[in-house]
């Protein structure tokens, strides 16, 4: 019966530290993966300010145009109306 109990024992010892282990492995692929992805979203941070950078030039651009183009218009109409009168 001892023998029985022993051989139990160890083998819930066995099943402990395996589980023990697996866990541990599974904790430091996700710190791995974990770290990858900070380092991803580090590098694509500056991407994304340098492309919000960007938009805002090309949004001040597109309301510089939008007020020259309504100026031609407002010119376009009274040089109209100048010429029927």
């Amino acid at each position: 019966m001892a023998s029985f109990r022993s051989r139990l024992a160890a083998f819930c010892l066995g099943a402990t530290v395996t589980g023990g282990l697996g866990f541990l492995r599974l904790h430091y692929d996700i710190l791995k993966a974990n770290a990858l992805v900070r380092e991803t979203f580090s590098g694509m941070e500056e991407e994304i300010h340098n492309v919000d950078q960007r938009a805002l030039r090309v949004e001040t651009e597109l309301e510089r145009l939008r007020a020259q183009l309504e100026q031609v218009k407002s010119q376009t109409s009274s040089s109209r109306a100048d010429a029927k009168v």
